[in-house]
């Protein structure tokens, strides 16, 4: 009786192990957005979110058929994945139930940045091409707006990000708030941070005290703007709400030409390519 009774009981543990690891693969068992407030609707209508398996990350909608995000959104191991993975939403406020608003697109071509190194995390930046294009125009979402212009440090600026999933209906509600932007020499001050290349990227958010907003590793590839316009790609900073562990963002004025050429490329980047490329 005892023997069954133990038998019985390991069941049920393995069970609810395996549900609790079932969730955190389905969470990938990162954080998302700290802080901020709901965005209304059409404040952020490029805002995307990037799901490729069971990892989260985020883009930006450049057009109908374009969306832009990090590069270690779409490699593994420092390998170029399979475009056939990524999956695109757009249009809605919240990803999780359903919205009639909400528009999903898988891709059929991906170009990561050529001189993107894993290592280092330079270039990190990629595009995705749409199997089909978002008709515009759309009643919830637009293309971003570039920015051209050197932003100078102590602008506040707004970040765009997806919350933990949180309440008894679990929403993962589009959140933002406003964070400054900082020197690298601030940047790299902590010692964590002391050899961080910061190549065509700024940072922002405060070091100390810990800051009570800031995005996380769940919403990488997202977008950070200056009245509306797209200032930088989050791709940095894994751990949130942390003293000296400012946000780091690849600066998009300095990769105008490439985004464009992009928009007219026909080749692609091949699944399996390994970076940095030789």
């Amino acid at each position: 009786m005892l023997k069954n009774f133990v038998i019985l009981f390991a069941l049920c543990v393995i069970l609810t192990l395996g549900d609790h690891i079932e969730e955190a693969q389905e969470h990938n068992v990162e954080n998302f957005v700290m802080g901020g407030a709901n965005a209304p609707q059409g404040l952020f209508p490029w805002t995307a979110s990037i799901r490729v398996r069971n990892n989260f990350c985020q883009g930006v909608i450049l057009n109908e058929n374009h969306v832009l995000t990090a590069a270690t959104c779409v490699t593994e191991q420092n390998v170029a994945i399979n475009h056939f993975w990524v999956r695109v939403f757009a249009g809605d406020l919240h990803i999780t139930g359903s919205n009639l608003n909400r528009e999903e697109r898988s891709l059929s071509h991906l170009f990561i940045h050529d001189s993107f190194n894993p290592v280092t995390l330079i270039h990190n930046l990629a595009i995705g091409r749409f199997s089909a294009p978002i008709i515009m125009p759309h009643n919830t979402i637009e293309g971003a707006i570039l920015n051209t212009r050197v932003i100078p440090v102590g602008t506040q600026l707004q970040f765009a990000g997806w919350q933990t999933p949180l309440g008894t209906d679990a929403q993962r509600w589009l959140r933002w708030f406003s964070i400054p932007s900082i020197t690298n020499a601030a940047c790299t001050t902590p010692p964590a941070n002391s050899n961080m290349n910061l190549t065509n990227m700024f940072c922002a958010g405060q070091l100390t005290p810990a800051p009570t907003n800031s995005p996380c590793g769940g919403n990488f590839g997202g977008g950070i703007y200056l009245n509306r316009e797209l200032v930088g790609i989050y791709h940095r900073g894994l751990t949130c709400n942390q003293i000296n562990n400012p946000s780091v963002y690849m600066d998009i004025r300095l990769y105008l030409n490439w985004i464009n050429q992009s928009f007219n490329r026909m080749d692609l980047t091949p699944p399996g390519t390994t970076f940095p490329r030789n």
